[in-house]
């Protein structure tokens, strides 16, 4: 599936918001390095595009770079470049409003997360009880209504079951009751059809996946 391009991924030294980046690269089967803030060069910080992060490179075999900025934007040119977007314009736009979702409903667990205590716990609460249950509802009666079976969208595995994936995994390390499979039988199907693919489990249980959280000694982040 993937070609001969490169990636360097430019984020700190944990999975936070590039990690989806990262299982999507591991499932195409494309190379990839993680560069974190001790390998960028003096010059990086000023080059980087309207100054967020990750960032990623594409280097062709010719030379060239491409470098993008921003979660999403990174996930759905991935996504198109590898065929694991929609088949047609409807499916995709359909697909990139699920897609969308799932960045918006990580970023509200994360504004929650990155608060200190004792806000944070009042705020994960808060979090769990009303903004997840809502979400769970909506996908489930999404997936429901659609006949979902293994995955978001037919048979094959897409951009949007990665993302699920992902935003279960994280928030199943912080709360094991929050996704179970009497609640969110859908939910929980495309998370273990995900888990269970032979890429991605190599990945899971290989050292190229980074810590969960760890507190940067640069900017003192964790998410």
């Amino acid at each position: 599936m993937a070609d001969e391009c490169t990636y360097d991924i430019y984020f700190y030294k944990f999975r936070g918001r590039a990690e989806p980046i990262r299982l999507l690269l591991e499932y195409v089967g494309a190379k990839y390095k993680n560069l974190h803030p001790i390998d960028w060069p003096s010059d990086f910080k000023s080059k980087i595009p309207f100054g967020n992060l990750p960032v990623i490179v594409e280097k062709d075999n010719k030379g060239n770079e491409f470098r993008l900025v921003n979660p999403q934007t990174i996930i759905r040119y991935i996504a198109n470049k590898y065929k694991l977007s929609g088949s047609n314009l409807h499916e995709t736009a359909l697909m990139d409003t699920v897609g969308h979702s799932y960045i918006e409903a990580y970023e509200q667990f994360i504004k929650a997360w990155s608060q200190p205590n004792p806000i944070k716990k009042e705020l994960l609460e808060k979090y769990f009880t009303n903004e997840l249950a809502q979400f769970i509802q909506y996908h489930e009666g999404f997936l429901s209504d659609n006949k979902c079976q293994n995955f978001y969208f037919g048979e094959k595995m897409s951009y949007v079951d990665i993302l699920c994936f992902h935003f279960m995994d994280r928030l199943l390390e912080v709360r094991r009751d929050v996704f179970v499979p009497a609640k969110c039988p859908h939910l929980w199907n495309i998370y273990e059809n995900v888990r269970k693919n032979p890429k991605i489990q190599d990945y899971l249980f290989s050292p190229r996946r980074l810590p969960l959280s760890l507190n940067d000694r640069q900017t003192g982040r964790t998410c």
